[in-house]
């Protein structure tokens, strides 16, 4: 599971239930994962991985940690981390992740086909995922909305009533599942 996930993964839960509450993303959610992004920025973490492991020396078998004489023994989380990239790439890769969801949702708000909640919080998000996976989670998210608008359109549900907020929820999901590269 990407790192971010384990960030992001609250924070689109949190603006979801929120949206669909009160029809508004906090503005101090959408702080706080813009925080999280440039902390996993400056620290170089936004770029590791969670894995799952037995202490050294132990086996795996049918999902048990078990040692060698046959007793249990606790599952450790590891943080792995990449290459090593520099400072200021890593600080564009945030800049840039915050920037494309912005661009590109400006107009959709605009026209008021997205709410500015909706484009914060990919911002946010953006800026833990970084540049290189933000277009794929936002290509993913439209994906999800269609298919829940597909799903809402015998219904006839005014438009103005949707939260893509859930989308977002959906892409994330997929993220930190590893669906979403």
């Amino acid at each position: 599971m990407p790192l971010g996930a384990l960030y992001i993964l609250p924070l689109a839960l949190c603006a979801a239930v929120s949206d669909l509450r009160s029809g508004k993303v906090s503005n101090l959610l959408v702080l706080a994962g813009l925080a999280a992004g440039l902390i996993l920025a400056v620290t170089g973490c936004a770029r590791g991985r969670v894995i799952c492991s037995a202490a050294a020396g132990f086996g795996m078998n049918s999902g048990m940690a078990e040692s060698g004489n046959g007793a249990a023994v606790p599952l450790t989380f590891l943080l792995e981390t990449a290459e090593a990239v520099p400072l200021r790439d890593r600080l564009i890769s945030f800049a840039a992740g915050a920037a494309v969801p912005f661009a590109l949702g400006f107009p959709l708000f605009h026209f008021r086909v997205m709410g500015a909640g909706d484009i914060k919080l990919l911002m946010a998000i953006g800026s833990i995922a970084g540049s290189a996976v933000i277009l794929p989670f936002l290509a993913a998210c439209i994906f999800c909305g269609g298919g829940i608008a597909l799903l809402l359109l015998p219904g006839y549900i005014r438009a103005y009533r949707f939260h893509f907020t859930v989308p977002i929820l959906m892409t994330s999901i997929l993220y930190a599942g590893g669906l979403v590269v």
